[in-house]
């Protein structure tokens, strides 16, 4: 998909200074590249929307598509950052998270996270 055309909000969470020093970022990339061509996981999405029932799946059914809160999660995980139980998050969870520590906005028309 084009990022250009995509007409929705999208922000950038900065990671703490704490979890930043922790962490491999040429593991991250590589890891992150890696994913390049995967499908975007519209079923997983509404699964995470649906919270309970994503529990009863399990998380190896998930690596080969990727919602935008799961792949943060996964590339984190892949970096040795165990931050939260769920493999997937809803992005309101994500963002809430201790990990990150502001999110700038890049895309879209105004809205508090």
């Amino acid at each position: 998909a084009d990022a250009a055309a995509f007409d929705g909000a999208v922000w950038i969470g900065h990671l703490s200074p704490d979890v930043r020093a922790g962490l491999d970022t040429a593991k991250l990339e590589a890891w992150l590249l890696d994913q390049e061509g995967k499908r975007y996981d519209v079923i997983g999405a509404v699964y995470a929307g649906l919270d309970q029932l994503i529990k009863l799946l399990p998380e190896s059914t998930y690596t080969k598509a990727f919602f935008c809160s799961r792949l943060c999660m996964a590339a984190l995980r892949n970096c040795g950052l165990d931050v939260v139980k769920e493999f997937s998050p809803t992005p309101y969870q994500l963002c809430h998270l201790p990990l990150f520590w502001r999110f700038s906005q890049i895309k879209g028309s105004y809205r508090a996270l």
